[in-house]
């Protein structure tokens, strides 16, 4: 496809002007001003006859006075500026050239009427048509802030609603998370009383934090006993031997006691007793942190000066220690 050649692509730039620039008021817009610039043309030549059929400042009169004196005068200044400046001739034209100019003018004054006469039909039309658009328009603008009012409205009604529903919401988040936290503290103390209720049993990690607990210390012979002997106790305290056992220690007896030999600490399952701290055996009381460092909670008992213990108490000689296990704590 051949290239356009450059003084048509001028033409047409060209042609494209013209047309938005008339476009801008219409062509009746710019007949009528034509018509104007033709009426204003003709009757600035009027005025210009005028000027050059003035007579010389010494043909005039000087019996002239007031407001026909301000005449007289404005118009001989007038005169010798457009003389000066030579739009105004310094001689008079002949009278047949004052006649041909004269009617010259005249000429153009009616040409320009008529042709404003003949635009302004269409100029009142066009008016009233931009009057009824621009009364179309403001209507349109009252119907449109009328909805917009009624879609205020009813947005304000939805936000209440998203409120209400908010408020709505926030209730049964709060009954949710009660019911959430209620069953928490349900689940929690299932846990507790299924703990509870579990057999106890002592972990890998509580052996070894005892054995390490011991160290360098001593081992020896220990004296065992169950007070309150049931199925789930006889099994731990075959546990707390056998962790006894494998930490070096000897087990020397064995005993079950069916009394309330020792009262023990809450939540403590196991004693430590001794005749006095003074003959107790050296690892007495390294036994007794252990306990406490592998998490037995063990309660510690001597025994006491001048009372008779039954055989049914169980209590530990001169350098002796006796290990009892108690039942599940409540």
């Amino acid at each position: 496809m051949s290239a356009m050649p450059e003084a048509t692509i001028n033409t047409v730039i060209i042609f494209k002007a013209i047309v938005r620039f008339i476009s801008i008021f219409g062509v009746w817009g710019w007949f009528d001003i034509l018509g104007a610039s033709i009426l204003l043309f003709g009757c600035a030549g009027e005025l210009w006859m005028l000027l050059n059929k003035l007579p010389e400042h010494n043909e005039r009169r000087a019996s002239l006075k007031g407001f026909w004196s301000f005449l007289d005068r404005a118009e001989s200044s007038i005169r010798r500026i457009g003389v000066r400046l030579k739009i105004i001739r310094s001689r008079k034209f002949s009278e047949l050239k004052e006649h041909l100019l004269e009617g010259f003018f005249i000429s153009l004054v009616a040409i320009g009427v008529g042709m404003e006469m003949c635009s302004l039909p269409f100029s009142l039309y066009v008016s009233a048509q931009s009057n009824k658009a621009a009364g179309d328009a403001m209507k349109y603008a009252a119907d449109s802030s009328s909805n917009s009012v009624q879609v205020l409205r009813q947005v304000a009604g939805l936000n209440k609603e998203a409120a209400d529903a908010r408020v709505i919401a926030g209730k049964a988040n709060e009954r949710a998370a009660n019911t959430e936290s209620n069953n928490l503290v349900l689940q929690s103390r299932v846990l507790e009383l299924e703990a509870k209720a579990a057999d106890r049993h002592i972990s890998e990690k509580r052996i070894k934090d005892f054995i390490k607990s011991l160290g360098d210390t001593p081992r020896g012979g220990v004296f065992t006993g169950v007070r309150h002997p049931d199925y789930e106790t006889l099994n731990y305290a075959a546990e707390v031997c056998s962790m006894l056992t494998n930490a070096g220690f000897t087990i020397s007896s064995k005993q079950n006691f069916s009394e309330d030999v020792s009262p023990f600490y809450k939540n403590s399952d196991i004693s430590i007793h001794i005749d006095k701290a003074d003959d107790a055996p050296p690892y007495a009381f390294a036994l007794g942190i252990a306990f406490f460092q592998a998490g037995f909670n063990p309660t510690i008992f001597t025994n006491q000066p001048g009372r008779f213990y039954t055989p049914n108490e169980g209590h530990p000689g001169s350098n002796e220690v006796l290990i009892l296990v108690g039942e599940k704590p409540q």
